[in-house]
């Protein structure tokens, strides 16, 4: 009987080293972080694009390097991520306020930049937990000859708190675009599109993007409804 037992106990060793680690679903908490830029400064476990395409399902993981499952992003511009004179390059440290989220240095030390007036950047993450809001940090600063040019950032999805879109007169402010309390749509995407001032380049350095629950404004809303349908069946 010992011996039964000691070779069942190692079966099912054998068995549990055999299934492959299962992908983790979103839930709050759950942070991806997308570097756009050269490939010579790669974000480790952060979504990292040199040239346009997609990362899809399977391979993209949160910020700890756990794959998230049936989350996709894709990066649809023509773009350069070699700085040159007159687009000059990402900054190396941020020194600004308010204080940068966690972001590193690769993420926000380089950038890619569209060429041409009215160019915009365009990401589209697919896959995200509708029922989950997500707050989003989108770097877009430079040094150089536009890094003084106004430039604006666009939320597509559900709908937000406030407004969707961001318009900063300085790219070399030492600024970021926030959004709080993003709802994707019922098909769980959400859309980021930067654009420049007419006659300069977008640029696009990092997107950091985190679930969190469901903010208390819109939670007040929901329990408010109940208290009026619960009214409305103790009045029948």
């Amino acid at each position: 009987m010992k011996l039964t037992n000691k070779l069942i106990g190692t079966l099912m060793a054998l068995g549990a080293l055999a299934i492959p680690a299962q992908a983790a679903v979103m839930v709050v908490g759950t942070e991806i972080g997308i570097d756009l830029g050269t490939t010579s400064a790669t974000t480790t476990n952060w979504a990292n694009f040199s040239a346009t395409g997609t990362i899809g399902a399977g391979s993209v993981t949160d910020t700890s390097g756990t794959e998230v499952d049936g989350v996709s992003i894709a990066f649809s511009q023509t773009f350069d991520n070699v700085p040159d004179a007159g687009n000059g390059g990402g900054r190396t440290t941020w020194s600004a306020s308010p204080a940068l989220p966690a972001v590193p240095v690769t993420a926000f030390g380089d950038f890619v930049w569209a060429s041409g007036s009215g160019a915009t950047h365009t990401l589209v993450l697919s896959g995200l937990d509708a029922s989950l809001f997500y707050d989003i940090v989108v770097i877009n600063q430079t040094i150089g000859a536009d890094s003084t040019k106004e430039d604006m950032v666009t939320i597509t999805g559900a709908g937000l708190p406030s407004s969707n879109t961001i318009v900063r007169t300085d790219a070399n402010g030492g600024q970021y675009h926030s959004f709080t309390a993003v709802a994707p749509t019922l098909a769980g995407l959400i859309t980021i599109d930067s654009t420049h001032e007419e006659g300069t380049n977008p640029v696009l350095n990092a997107v950091l993007i985190t679930a969190i629950p469901e903010p208390s404004a819109f939670a007040l809303l929901a329990g408010l409804g109940a208290l009026g349908l619960l009214a409305r069946r103790r009045r029948r």
